[in-house]
């Protein structure tokens, strides 16, 4: 069995500046070609998304408590949309 290297890519801006427009509209345009692609979201509006907002902005390293909480998130976000 062979494994497939995949990329993450990231698309940043301001609010309103059509990031999930353009996330989505990239997510289907590589479905339409082939490629399998997920489309996911910073955890930034729920009540773990607020604290590791805080926590990131106000310090250098975030401890690993944050850590843990951002990667539990992600993990829910993938699961998710599954």
């Amino acid at each position: 069995m062979s494994l497939k290297v995949g990329v993450f890519i990231v698309i940043e801006g301001i609010d309103g500046a059509g990031k999930t427009l353009h996330s989505k509209n990239l997510c289907l345009q590589l479905h339409r070609k082939g490629y399998l692609a997920r489309y996911t979201a910073e955890p930034s509006g729920n009540v773990i998304g607020r604290l590791l907002r805080r926590e990131f902005l106000n310090r250098r390293k975030a401890p690993p408590e944050v850590e843990t909480l951002l990667l539990l998130q992600i993990v829910s976000n993938i699961s998710d949309r599954r």
